[in-house]
């Protein structure tokens, strides 16, 4: 992409083809510090031995480089704006304003992808442009269907009595959290049963399992999709959140585009969850829910891809 999977969310853009669901979903929970953050290098130390026509020594010249100042060699760039990945404040949100994305709290996570106004961290941002990103992550349940291809993280298996699940395990949560990713849900499981694909925060399997998600669900392909917000402990002290943005019949293919964000908070011993999606849900609280684990997605009977996942650390310096 969870405050989220509770706490403030994100903005994405999303498109509803015929049997294909594009949605924006972000979740909130809260990480440790010290972990690979993916943040962009340090323009001053990379301009040092840069060679004259190209400041960064990516050996990409300064007028073509779409970050003249930061190594980018491969000159990824996830949203497609004016700057690349390796400069780009929100680089999964094309900037409004050309050549940066704002900044006003100062804290290197742009406003468009900022949960709050205060010192957040980026912990991670992974475009899944590269199959070596596989290494950063673990399967969770499920099989071992997950390839990187094309730009987007792939889960094949439509399984409707496993849900597939995968974490970035770069880094545990342990506090809020907001993570975002964009998915896509291109294919149904024939039969009867639950369908879902989902960003989770936090996901813990160190003894009951136990998470918080918000994505789309609905009980049979036939039936009404719903944008949801859940919580896994069994039994549940939340169970299920519905939003009330009803996306269509899953089995005619979704219509209409879905924007979800989420968000953990944990004041105290307690947390508030809250998964949005157009409008803005009342939060619910959840006495002695304590996000512990890792960021990441979740899936049953569909066939879904995800763009990225992008992952701060609310309030973490």
């Amino acid at each position: 992409m969870v405050t989220p999977i509770v706490g403030h969310l994100c903005d994405p853009e999303e498109v509803w083809r015929l049997g294909c669901l594009v949605v924006v979903a972000s979740c909130g929970f809260a990480p440790k510090p010290g972990a690979d953050d993916g943040l962009p290098h340090d323009a001053t130390v990379d301009a040092i031995d840069g060679p004259p026509g190209d400041v960064d020594g990516d050996g990409i010249p300064n007028g073509a480089d779409n970050c003249p100042s930061v190594a980018n060699p491969l000159q990824e760039n996830e949203d497609g704006d004016d700057r690349g990945d390796a400069c780009d404040l929100c680089p999964h949100l094309a900037g409004t304003v050309p050549g940066t994305d704002g900044d006003d709290d100062g804290d290197g996570i742009g406003n468009q992808c900022d949960p709050r106004v205060g010192i957040d961290r980026r912990v991670v941002f992974l475009p899944f442009n590269d199959p070596a990103e596989l290494q950063k992550l673990a399967i969770r349940g499920g099989s071992n269907s997950w390839t990187i291809s094309g730009g987007r993280l792939h889960q094949n298996d439509t399984s409707l009595a496993t849900p597939q699940n995968i974490v970035w395990t770069g880094e545990s949560i342990t506090g809020d959290v907001f993570v975002q990713g964009k998915l896509h849900i291109e294919a149904l499981a024939a039969g009867a049963g639950t369908r879902l694909a989902a960003v989770v925060g936090a996901y813990d399997d160190s003894g009951t399992v136990d998470a918080y998600a918000c994505g789309v669900r609905s009980p049979d392909a036939a039936q009404q999709a719903v944008s949801t917000s859940w919580h896994f402990d069994q039994p549940p002290a939340f169970d299920q959140q519905t939003l009330g943005a009803n996306v269509g019949l899953m089995a005619a293919g979704l219509q209409a585009a879905e924007t979800l964000k989420a968000t953990i908070t944990v004041p105290d011993t307690d947390s508030t969850l809250a998964c949005f999606a157009g409008t803005t849900p009342a939060p619910v609280g959840v006495p002695g829910f304590v996000p512990v684990g890792f960021p990441g997605v979740r899936t049953l009977g569909v066939t879904a891809s995800f763009d990225y996942l992008f992952v701060v650390a609310i309030g973490i310096p």
